[in-house]
């Protein structure tokens, strides 16, 4: 049971006076929070080892927040934003809402989930008792650094690292391990252990069978071209776009078929077409919301650009077709999911249509990555799976 404590009087006069709005969340053991309509915009974010901090309502996070005390989502709570939550060796985080972060959970304390949990990575330290689903971004990790999971939840991730943290050995049972892009699960057991007996692995099945994403530049629009073999429950597709590929803003939508069993194509036009290099990718929206997102595709204005990668997943040998607009020198190197270089290939591009081939007979099954790096050092890399 939670003990009652005084709080700090200068601490909760700066609060009421600074962060003016409706009760929205309630600290139980201080009042640092209690007048905060956005409670992360308080002075200090962090919540220390005397505060117990509930979260009622829905919040964007302004900062990194560090949690020594208890951080508790409620049902009706929905924490969100780009910064990162690091659980201190004194924090707890309890999550019956929805936590969605496009940046790492580092939990060197205890986290007890009984909601969604979608995160960019999770470095777990800790004690992590998952009793819903703790999704990790693809092509990101689940790092047990010497934890512990268990409580018969679902972990998606599709890359599983388990070793020791200084003699603390890394345990995980009682879940099922799953991977989002139909795979399955990446694990690397450097030391610790899994317990079979309550560990599941499994692969999820994806909602449309996605044959190929392709961009290209006509005049100046962007013409994106995509085929699918199958779809289940697809309400439609949105397309997404982005100069740096890390921000991607959506752009439009494209309706989906529904639930079919033949070949669909679709078509979209930006007619914005960007300077330089422009990053594209499609989500596949279900009818009961769920959004799954699919490879990125990109296009140039300037000499050259990716046409098109096959097949996904690759058995043999890997195609790369690109178009270009003169004689120019590029560099492809394949790489596995930690970055580590396993191929490194120069070709000369000729003008127009150009189709390279990289045999993958060595390699093992699982996710890597193809980086086609440029003479002015840009470069495009896209995910590609080896089965």
């Amino acid at each position: 049971m939670l003990k009652q404590v005084i709080s700090s009087i200068a601490v909760i006069s700066f609060c009421i006076l600074n962060c003016l709005g409706q009760v929205n969340s309630t600290s139980i053991n201080s009042s640092t929070f209690n007048d905060c309509a956005v409670w992360d915009f308080c002075p200090n974010p962090n919540i220390v080892i005397t505060d117990t901090v509930f979260i009622k309502h829905d919040i964007v996070s302004s900062a990194n927040i560090t949690v020594n005390g208890v951080l508790y989502i409620d049902v009706s709570g929905n924490y969100s934003g780009g910064h990162k939550i690091n659980v201190a060796t004194t924090g707890k985080l309890y999550n019956y809402g929805r936590i969605e972060i496009t940046e790492e959970l580092h939990n060197d304390g205890e986290v007890y989930n009984s909601g969604y949990l979608g995160i960019k990575k999770y470095h777990d330290d800790g004690y992590t008792c998952n009793y819903d689903t703790i999704e990790i971004q693809q092509g990101q990790k689940y790092d047990c650094h010497g934890c512990t999971l268990e409580c018969g939840g679902t972990l998606l991730a599709c890359d599983v690292k388990l070793h020791n943290n200084g003699g603390n050995p890394a345990l995980i049972s009682e879940v099922d391990v799953c991977c989002q892009d139909g795979s399955d699960p990446s694990i690397n057991l450097q030391s610790g252990s899994i317990d079979s007996a309550t560990v599941n692995f499994c692969s999820l099945p994806l909602p449309i069978e996605l044959l190929y994403f392709a961009a290209k530049v006509e005049e100046k629009t962007v013409v994106l071209d995509w085929q699918t073999l199958a779809e289940l429950n697809n309400k439609e597709f949105v397309i997404w776009k982005s100069i740096d590929g890390l921000k991607f803003n959506s752009i439009g939508s494209v309706p989906g078929s529904g639930s079919v069993s033949t070949n669909r194509k679709y078509r979209y036009v930006d007619a914005n077409l960007a300077e330089g290099l422009s990053y594209y990718r499609i989500s596949q929206v279900d009818f009961n919301g769920k959004e799954t997102f699919y490879s990125i595709a990109t296009v140039s204005s300037e000499s050259f650009h990716l046409v098109n990668s096959y097949p996904n997943p690759v058995q043999d040998d890997l195609i790369i077709q690109l178009s270009s607009v003169g004689l120019t020198p590029i560099q492809v190197d394949i790489c596995n999911v930690v970055g580590q270089v396993l191929v490194k290939r120069q070709f000369r591009i000729v003008q127009g249509e150009n189709k390279l081939s990289i045999p993958t007979n060595s390699f093992k099954n699982g996710v890597y990555f193809f980086r086609i790096s440029m003479p002015n050092g840009e470069f495009i890399l896209k995910k590609f799976l080896k089965q």
